[in-house]
């Protein structure tokens, strides 16, 4: 008996979907392969990152050189004014120093003894 009722049970799943089309049918679409779409936009994203990496530490790198560059140059110029003024006073001649309205001269103290 209880092939039997196996069988019309079959018989009968069978014929509703014979008879009647499901309700909601998906189509399935095979399944593509996209190892090779995901290892490219990895490669890609990789790739950008690194590239803004890249370019922030030139930038950094290039802004410090140049504060290394202005530094040195103000130190330079520094220099050059004070041996300026040194080797002038030491002549005994009054040395000339003007900063905005201001003028004041200079002369080394042992030219006045």
């Amino acid at each position: 008996m209880e092939e039997k009722n196996t069988v019309t049970y079959g018989k009968h799943i069978g014929e509703f979907f014979k008879n009647n089309e499901p309700i909601h049918e998906t189509p399935q679409e095979p399944k593509k392969n996209n190892s090779k779409t995901n290892i490219i936009v990895g490669v890609i994203v990789l790739l950008f990152v690194v590239s803004i990496i890249v370019i922030g530490n030139y930038n950094t790198t290039k802004q410090e050189e140049a504060e290394i560059r202005f530094q040195q140059g103000r130190t330079e110029g520094i220099r050059q004014a004070i041996s300026y003024l040194v080797s002038q006073a030491a002549n005994c001649q009054p040395v000339p120093i003007t900063m905005q309205d201001q003028t004041i001269r200079l002369i080394d103290v042992e030219c006045l003894g």
